[in-house]
């Protein structure tokens, strides 16, 4: 058995979940015959990756020394000083080729004892796990996610036959996601623990305008977003890449502790259907007469256990 490392603070939040879904994902009668797992959270060390990634493509700043990429080798230097040999970094866009070049450069040449496994390569496999047959794939992630391409150039390097193909949110779309991530009064990084109503809303309303597209499947390529959205809690498949790479990590450091995978099924529940996201849920209807000014009217569809909808209002 091998030591998992997470490096943390990427934020702090998607640091503790990653080590939740190895937990989640472990084959463990009793305590003993979990995984070790060391966790690192030092956000200081690594500057933002969206913000560094745009500064660089609008020429406002050069690629070095301002690398974030060079937080998160100082991190995983911090781990493999504990003991871990296997490490992972919860934050899609950190994998951008900008960032991730230079980590694995580095870590390459000053820590050899290390393997460190890719969230991004992580996440293209078990799409092509759940959707082997192909189609649409809706993405919703940070702006630096979007502007470094990376879910395009893995998706592209897997699928030689063309498969699959990405789906973006519009440029309105691509606004409500980042501030459901970073707005500083009630973003996912900055409420964390408890993500706001307004923050799950604008993902909801997302997730239902790429299904409304075509979108077969969502990908959640932002490891804040998994906090705010439950992907049980969907009629069709949320792919979390936080889990995607909790169980390349405990296959790569215990693969006879890997859980078998359970099969997907929608919850009983479908949570999260907010009054902006409604409109876009077919046989989901808003009560007669609309909205009235400070009345907020939930609505919901719920399978039964016989997998029929049914209208629930609460």
């Amino acid at each position: 058995m091998k030591t998992i490392g997470i490096v943390g603070g990427v934020g702090p939040y998607a640091g503790l979940d990653l080590a939740k879904k190895i937990f989640d994902n472990t084959e463990a009668r009793h305590d003993q015959e979990h995984l070790d797992v060391l966790l690192v959270n030092s956000p200081r060390l690594i500057d933002d990756r969206t913000a560094y990634i745009l500064a660089v493509r609008d020429g406002k700043i050069a690629t070095d020394p301002a690398n974030p990429g060079r937080g998160i080798v100082a991190c995983i230097g911090k781990l493999a000083a504990a003991g871990a040999e296997v490490v992972g970094v919860p934050c899609n866009t950190a994998h951008a080729p900008l960032i991730f070049d230079v980590v694995e450069r580095e870590v390459t040449s000053q820590l050899p004892g290390i393997r460190l496994l890719h969230l991004v390569r992580a996440t293209v496999a078990a799409l092509c796990e759940f959707l082997p047959q192909g189609g649409t794939i809706g993405l919703l992630a940070t702006p630096g996610t979007y502007a470094s391409g990376v879910y395009q150039t893995y998706v592209a390097e897997t699928d030689l036959r063309g498969h699959y193909r990405l789906l973006e949110p519009d440029e309105e779309g691509k606004s409500r996601v980042r501030d459901a991530i970073y707005d500083t009064s009630y973003g996912i990084k900055a409420t964390s623990a408890l993500a706001t109503f307004r923050a799950i809303d604008y993902l909801t309303t997302e997730v239902w305008r790429l299904r409304e597209r075509g979108a077969n499947a969502i990908i959640m390529g932002c490891t804040e977003i998994p906090l705010a959205l439950d992907g049980c809690a969907f009629p069709f498949l949320l792919i979390d890449p936080a889990i995607a790479l909790a169980r390349a990590l405990i296959g790569a450091a215990g693969p006879m502790r890997l859980r078998t995978r359970q099969p997907i099924a929608p919850s009983p529940y479908m949570r999260y259907l907010l009054p902006s996201a409604l409109h876009l849920l077919p046989g989901v209807r808003h009560k007669s007469g609309g909205e009235k000014r400070g009345e907020v009217q939930f609505h919901s569809c719920v399978l039964s256990s016989n997998g029929r909808q049914r209208d629930q209002q609460y």
